[in-house]
């Protein structure tokens, strides 16, 4: 029988200058596919919850971007299968700015999902591992022949 690793059983990102913090993790040692996400906001040695709630995805996502504002970027799934989940952006008081399933972004890329998912090498439709860009504001993702910028702040979406 086939198996995927499954991923940590809990998981910490953090803002570039460290002003926030967000934690996936499961509540049942990945005995269902569901994980919990957690912002927090940090001042000095305290921590303060913003909100929790359980993510959407399999497992988790495959990859996670946290901006100084607590908005976070969430690329993909842990598995690879074409997702309803293949970028969520949420501001910090968890409003979805962006959500874009595999589908909706073969469509926005202009190309058949064959072939968005034929051209990835991370998950379904990524071609390499997103980077931040030089201002620590906007995430790089190239995907079949395109860059997405993602601006964390406003919520915008450019294709290259």
């Amino acid at each position: 029988m086939d198996r995927i690793k499954l991923p940590p059983l809990k998981q910490e990102f953090f803002s570039p200058q460290k002003k926030y913090s967000f934690v996936i993790s499961t509540l049942d040692k990945w005995q269902t596919e569901k994980a919990r996400g957690q912002l927090y906001q940090l001042t000095g040695n305290n921590r303060k919850l913003l909100w929790s709630k359980q993510l959407p995805h399999i497992y988790s996502p495959r990859f996670v971007f946290l901006g100084d504002k607590g908005d976070i970027l969430l690329l993909d799934e842990w598995i690879n299968q074409p997702t309803s989940y293949a970028i969520i952006l949420l501001d910090k008081n968890n409003k979805t700015m962006l959500h874009y399933s595999f589908n909706s972004l073969a469509i926005l890329l202009q190309t058949s999902p064959d072939k968005l998912a034929a051209n990835a090498k991370y998950g379904t439709w990524i071609m390499a591992i997103p980077q931040w860009d030089a201002l620590g504001k906007t995430v790089v993702v190239e995907t079949f022949n395109k860059t997405l910028k993602i601006d964390l702040e406003n919520g915008t979406l450019i294709v290259k």
